[in-house]
Parts: C-alpha cells; sequence; structure tokens
C-alpha cells in the first residue's frame, strides 16, 4: 500500500481524529460563550468538580478532569491568581478549593454555560448529545 492509500484509509476511518476536531469545536463554542467571564471551559470544569467534592488533592482533581499533570498546574496557578481557588499545604498534604469568588464565578457563568450548551447540543444533534450525556464525569 502507497503512504496516500494508506493515510486516504486512516482518515476516513478513524475515530480518533474525528472526536479531536470534535473536541476543539464543541471548546470553542463554550469558550465563546464563557469569554466575557475570563474562564475557558476547561477551567470551568475545574471549578465545577471543586464545586462538587468541595476540596480535594491535585491529584485526584486532575484524576476526575483526566487531565495531565502540567496541564492541571496551569490552570490551578491562573485559578489561584484570580482568586477562585485556594491551594493550602504541601506536597501529599496539599488541598485545593474554591473560594467565595470561585463560586460566585461558578453563578455568574452559569448562563453562558447554558447557551453554550443549547449550541453544542445543536451542532452534535441529539442521539450523539444525549450519549456523550450519558457519559459519567464525576
Amino acid at each position: 500500500m502507497s503512504t496516500r492509500s494508506v493515510a486516504k484509509s486512516i482518515a476516513e476511518q478513524c475515530l480518533a481524529m474525528r472526536m479531536r476536531r470534535l473536541n476543539r469545536v464543541i471548546t470553542r463554542i463554550y469558550d465563546e460563550e464563557l469569554r466575557p467571564y475570563d474562564v475557558g471551559v476547561a477551567q470551568l470544569n475545574a471549578l465545577v468538580a471543586l464545586g462538587l467534592a468541595g476540596e480535594l488533592q491535585p491529584a485526584q482533581l486532575g484524576a476526575v478532569l483526566d487531565v495531565e499533570k502540567s496541564t492541571l498546574s496551569r490552570n490551578l496557578r491562573r485559578l489561584e491568581e484570580r482568586g477562585w481557588i485556594d491551594i493550602v499545604g504541601q506536597g501529599s498534604a496539599q488541598r485545593v478549593s474554591l473560594t467565595a469568588r470561585g463560586e460566585a464565578v461558578l453563578g455568574k457563568a452559569r448562563p453562558a454555560w447554558e447557551r453554550a450548551q443549547k449550541r453544542a447540543q445543536e451542532t452534535l444533534g441529539g442521539e450523539l448529545a444525549g450519549a456523550l450525556g450519558a457519559i459519567p464525569v464525576i
């Protein structure tokens, strides 16, 4: 098989390529809607996880969000700089939690999230949106 035919075969069938593209499309929708609140969907996800859990070790939060340590560290640093989270302790005793300002961001950003959610559902269509909605996240 030629390189071109192998590439064509993969391009026509690869679910990973489509999922990565879909991820970029959907992320862009949420980020556009959330922009006025100076928060991206990845950061909002961290705030949501902490809002549910109350307090987590960074490693636990990384596992819940399924993100790499460097990505998590970068996002946590940004959230802490904005005063949306507190990080206390050192090493394995380190804990992350929402601040009152972080809780306020969740509340203020909710209408933007709802608009993004509606746009994303329309983009995906009912069946795919339903299938994705059935995947547990936390």
